[in-house]
């Protein structure tokens, strides 16, 4: 009697946090969702930005399926509204599960998986406010690179959220500073695809204030500012 109540008890408390089933193609079960922990951005990031960064992220998004997709920005959306029984609402309907309760990871019922930068559905504690934010553009248009100076620019790979510097000069081209990158993305991703030649430039979009850079202006007469991080999205397709 005392080992069936305990597996009983065992059972309830394992109801109350989890929704869905294990039996489905996936085999895991999903957690209530929540917006996760509070975190931080690491560098100066804008309330548009986010904006922009969440935009770019769902609009780039082939693997998978198109409609799960939605279903997962959908319920980032609600999450930024503060609406966590919207959020899991959405997903439960669609049948798309969330083993750790966190957007991060995420399942359709056939089993693939899909991946969310946290940026889309929590704010990182340190972004603007709406005047810190008119502040910083207002002084970031104020701000000239000189000829050849030498700037340390803040790069992120998206969607894997790794930041890394790299070292550049005012009179670099945007397709110089894509060159550069090869290296640095093939290294980030680990993907032997890209051997031996790195990430080509042309398979690279390099995103900068919500809009993306020309291949054929330099950093200067783009006054690209190294307070601000740098998105780098990778194409799908190879071109060596």
């Amino acid at each position: 009697m005392g080992c069936s109540s305990s597996r009983n008890q065992a059972a309830d408390q394992q109801s109350e946090t989890t929704h869905g089933t294990t039996d489905g193609p996936v085999g895991r079960a999903s957690k209530r969702i929540t917006k996760g922990p509070p975190w931080k951005y690491g560098s100066v990031v804008t309330q548009q930005q986010l904006v922009d960064m969440r935009q770019e992220y769902f609009a780039t998004r082939v693997e998978g399926h198109s409609y799960v997709w939605q279903v997962i920005k959908a319920a980032c959306e609600a999450l930024l509204e503060g609406d966590e029984e919207l959020a899991n609402s959405i997903m439960e309907a669609s049948a798309v599960i969330c083993p750790t309760g966190v957007m991060t990871l995420c399942y359709d019922d056939s089993g693939l998986e899909y991946r969310v930068p946290k940026y889309c559905f929590r704010n990182p504690e340190d972004m603007r406010s709406t005047m810190d934010e008119a502040r910083a553009l207002q002084g970031h248009v104020a701000a000239v690179l000189e000829p050849g100076e030498s700037i340390t620019l803040k790069m992120q790979v998206a969607p894997i959220e790794r930041k890394f510097d790299v070292g550049a000069s005012s009179n670099m081209t945007v397709v110089q500073l894509k060159q550069a990158l090869c290296d640095h993305i093939e290294t980030l991703t680990g993907d032997a695809s890209e051997k031996p030649h790195g990430v080509h430039p042309f398979n690279q979009r390099i995103i900068y204030c919500g809009r993306e850079l020309p291949d054929s202006k330099t950093l200067a007469e783009l006054n690209v500012s190294p307070d601000f991080v740098l998105q780098v999205y990778v194409r799908r397709k190879i071109v060596v």
